[in-house]
């Protein structure tokens, strides 16, 4: 997936957006600091950033958007299927 972070000067927090492959694209905003660079491809396995509490957030947290064509959409198929797959690998992963 391409990365590429900015910030959104009308709230000022600090934000990554990465895009997918299949027209899908995910916000995570609040970032404390950037662990990626723009333009750098990443894979599910990589850490984007440490949260954060930056702009008008009132604590350290974690703000996620999932857009799919432009349009924002429930990010829980996402997080439930990501939730699904390590759970599936961890059952079928050989014990050392």
């Amino acid at each position: 997936a391409e990365l590429y972070s900015r910030i959104d000067v009308a709230w000022t927090w600090e934000t990554i957006v990465v895009h997918h492959d299949n027209g899908v694209e995910t916000r995570y905003s609040h970032a404390a600091k950037r662990l990626v660079g723009l333009g750098e491809r990443v894979t599910e396995n990589n850490v984007l950033g440490l949260v954060g509490d930056t702009g008008m957030a009132m604590g350290p947290h974690l703000h996620l958007e999932v857009k799919q064509f432009g349009r924002t959409v429930n990010p829980m198929p996402y997080l439930l299927n990501s939730a699904i797959k390590r759970i599936v690998t961890r059952q079928h992963t050989p014990s050392r």
